[in-house]
């Protein structure tokens, strides 16, 4: 039997097919029916899995994520306490399904015996974060201006950095608009000013033309953009004179979990003349 749950994914068989497979689950045991824990245990707390998948005397509680987190590893885990305590019918295995899987929640995977299928990052799933950037850039000439005042003024009005960089008042509140939307800027009254320098920082580097950095581009064999990449950190590792590291979509991939670009993979190396 298997059930879907609440995680809903636009390539939702693909999903069920590779997490079957790498389980070893006969596609002749499973069955359409949903059902749900309620009929085996008094619980009234929203920590179901998001696949539920019995085959024979076993029954397996799935977690579906973009990235495995100590919270997923939690509600699994308790959900299983919660079935043992209630004389459950079947043999329990909690499997965590995604992408990305840090090394602590590696470590807890371990320990609690919490199975670890790994997704492929060319599957889509709709728990992911979008990101919806601002078709404001921040770092065009005009709203630089406005960000640099800000930066120097340290707290002040719209309308006084308008002044003081002879821009329009219009365009200067589009500006912090778009930076209040990011949780670059806060609001208070008719004050403004900066609260995360950092994330300023990470805006400024995302809106960075990539093709004026770019040496040159190779062609290579692979399919995912993450295989390539471990490839490459192999080849460079028994190569001691040439440091080498992940940049742009590539480092920003394996920082968040994210499958940002699938096709390409950015990486920087020095080489000394």
């Amino acid at each position: 039997m298997i059930g879907k749950m609440s995680a809903e994914t636009t390539d939702w068989n693909n999903v069920q097919n590779h997490i079957r497979k790498y389980l070893d689950i006969s596609p002749q045991s499973l069955h359409t029916d949903i059902t749900t824990l309620s009929e085996n245990i008094a619980m009234n707390l929203p920590i179901y899995p998001d696949l539920i998948v019995e085959e024979n005397d076993a029954i397996y509680f799935i977690g579906i994520k973009s990235k495995a987190t100590v919270d997923i590893i939690a509600k699994l885990n308790l959900l299983r306490d919660f079935c043992l305590k209630n004389t459950f019918p079947k043999k329990i295995q909690l499997v965590i399904a995604a992408k990305s899987f840090p090394v602590r929640e590696k470590l807890l995977m371990d320990q609690l015996d919490i199975t670890m299928v790994k997704l492929p990052w060319s599957i889509k799933l709709t728990t992911e974060k979008q990101s919806k950037p601002s078709n404001h850039r921040i770092t065009s000439a005009k709203s630089w201006k406005i960000v640099s005042r800000l930066l120097k003024e340290k707290k002040t009005s719209i309308r006084q950095l308008a002044i003081l960089e002879d821009i329009s008042y219009g365009w200067a509140h589009k500006t912090i608009q778009a930076l209040i939307q990011q949780n670059i800027v806060k609001k208070e009254n008719n004050r403004v000013s900066i609260s995360n320098a950092d994330k300023l920082l990470n805006g400024i580097a995302w809106e960075r033309p990539l093709n004026k950095l770019k040496s040159c581009e190779i062609q290579i064999p692979f399919s995912e953009s993450m295989d390539a990449a471990r490839e490459i950190t192999r080849a460079f590792s028994m190569q001691h004179n040439i440091p080498v590291g992940f940049t742009s979509y590539t480092a920003a991939a394996l920082y968040t979990g994210y499958g940002v670009r699938n096709d390409a993979v950015y990486y920087i190396w020095m080489m000394s003349i």
